[in-house]
């Protein structure tokens, strides 16, 4: 871990059933997800994606590779759930110059990327001018190296052209 701010992985015991693995993070995601964030002095929450079950899909789809899947073993992205309460960590120290932070369009939306690069964690923000707010729209760790130098070619792309 290069950042002194960046929390250590959450330390979940491994013999847990799924179930209470998957209660042992909502424990986590619910502080993040209930706490005040900004980005540049602007309001950030998640994008409210509903209500599935006895948890709202929006930890549905930060604990889950894929969040159309049914919450199965194969489905849970350990990594990714791990660092959950990275998304606050960064939030709270966006203004560290070592995170690499960019814009680009996706899906026909302007998105913020802001990548830890040596930490190979991506959180995703995108601006909801209705509500005059960011929302978190993904955040995850990229375990692919293909996909890391693809992340990092995007930045360098975006700073050669501000």
């Amino acid at each position: 871990m290069t950042l002194h701010w960046l929390r250590p992985l959450l330390q979940i015991d491994p013999s847990l059933t799924t179930e209470e693995f998957i209660n042992e993070v909502y424990f986590y995601f619910k502080q993040v997800y209930e706490s005040k964030k900004e980005f540049y002095n602007e309001p950030v929450y998640f994008k409210i994606l509903g209500q599935l079950s006895q948890y709202n899909s929006s930890f549905r789809h930060f604990l889950t590779h894929d969040s159309n899947t049914i919450l199965r073993d194969n489905s849970i992205d350990i990594q990714r759930s791990l660092r959950i309460h990275w998304i606050e960590d960064i939030l709270l120290n966006h203004y560290d110059e070592r995170i690499l932070i960019y814009e680009k369009e996706v899906n026909g939306e302007l998105r913020t990327h802001i990548f830890l690069d040596e930490d190979r964690y991506m959180l995703v923000l995108a601006y909801n001018y209705t509500r005059n707010r960011f929302e978190i729209r993904t955040a995850f760790y990229i375990e692919n190296d293909r996909r890391l130098n693809d992340y990092l070619l995007d930045y360098r792309r975006y700073i050669t052209q501000k």
